[in-house]
């Protein structure tokens, strides 16, 4: 079977072009020998799974330093309530399941035992605060009773800006702090591809078809995907399919013309983006206006950008990005 370039799931080695995976996670591979608990987290189809699943399997080969786990959280995602998200994942009581499952598996595995979290930031409310709660107790007793190595939670987000509302921030005051999540040296992203990457990708397809890509080819995906996996494999997919020749070499051309393919088969989709200036702490107030408008088009999402004008803040504190949920609507604030 001859590879392809893949643009939807987890690419498979053997199945798909793909570059090894351990080359992005370099710090992550720090952060478990470190016993770290930590959050990978990065955009749509950056890789994340594929890299978990590269990761269990790695840690899992006969002769390794650790066991490893791989749970799917997709099944709990937007299920606010606490006892229906957990049976969906693990089946047990409520408020102990995930530490109890965890303290078992630990004690059942003959090493170290690492467990990657997957789309863990998914969960909302009463569920996202147990979840991180029962991650915390595990992590504080981890010395006297069974308990993983290393943690890791998957997803679009970083850690602090995992819980929406407010009452539920204030029920884990801790979040941010070293136990379990230093947020600042423990969060995690996975890189795009270099210029140098995406030739190499691109020369998977020439050593395995004989069609090359032109050099000025393979420098226009890359600037015009910013090195962004998915869009790397997109045009490369859609170059060599408006090319099937493989006699025929892949100029910008095709590229350019593959770019406009992707651009009109995505369709038209209507976004909402209101940017305001922030001089007090009218983010609800703002955030109910936004609502209004979504309300208006018949849009479950928007997007409120924000341009700090506080005096005295740092930019620490002026760079945010969290999702409030407002009249069931889903508000991403970006502060900056």
């Amino acid at each position: 079977m001859v590879p392809y370039f893949n643009t939807s799931g987890p690419c498979v080695a053997g199945q798909h072009y793909m570059l090894p995976p351990e080359r992005r996670l370099t710090r992550v591979l720090e952060l478990v020998e470190q016993g770290r608990f930590f959050a990978l987290y990065g955009s749509r189809q950056t890789g994340k799974t594929t890299s978990a699943r590269w990761l269990v399997r790695s840690f899992n080969a006969p002769g390794g330093r650790y066991d490893a786990a791989w749970v799917d959280l997709q099944t709990a995602r937007e299920q606010p309530d606490l006892g229906e998200a957990m049976r969906e994942v693990l089946l047990r009581s409520p408020t102990s399941a995930v530490l109890e499952y965890l303290r078992q598996l630990t004690a059942a595995a003959p090493r170290p035992l690492v467990v990657l979290f997957d789309e863990a930031d998914g969960l909302v409310g009463r569920t996202m605060v147990s979840f991180l709660t029962q991650l915390r107790a595990g992590y504080t007793d981890r010395s006297d009773l069974p308990f993983p190595h290393s943690v890791a939670l998957i997803g679009m987000r970083q850690v602090r800006d995992y819980v929406l509302a407010s009452e539920d921030r204030r029920t884990v005051s801790w979040l941010g702090t070293t136990s379990p999540f230093n947020i600042t040296a423990e969060a995690q992203t996975l890189v795009p591809f270099s210029a140098a990457e995406v030739v190499e990708l691109l020369g998977q397809h020439t050593a395995a078809t004989g069609q090359p890509f032109e050099a000025a080819a393979a420098a226009r995906v890359h600037a015009l995907s910013a090195g962004q996996p998915w869009l790397v494999n997109a045009l490369a997919d859609q170059a060599v399919r408006d090319e099937r020749d493989v006699g025929v070499s892949v100029t910008t051309a095709y590229v350019e013309a593959a770019k406009e393919t992707i651009i009109l088969e995505r369709g038209v989709q209507r976004y909402v983006i209101e940017v305001k200036l922030r001089r007090g702490t009218e983010t609800e107030q703002e955030a109910e206006q936004l609502v209004g408008y979504l309300e208006g088009l018949g849009l479950d999402r928007g997007w409120l950008v924000l341009f700090d004008l506080r005096k005295g803040l740092s930019w620490e504190e002026r760079i945010v990005e969290r999702e409030l949920e407002l009249a069931g609507k889903r508000v991403c604030v970006l502060g900056c």
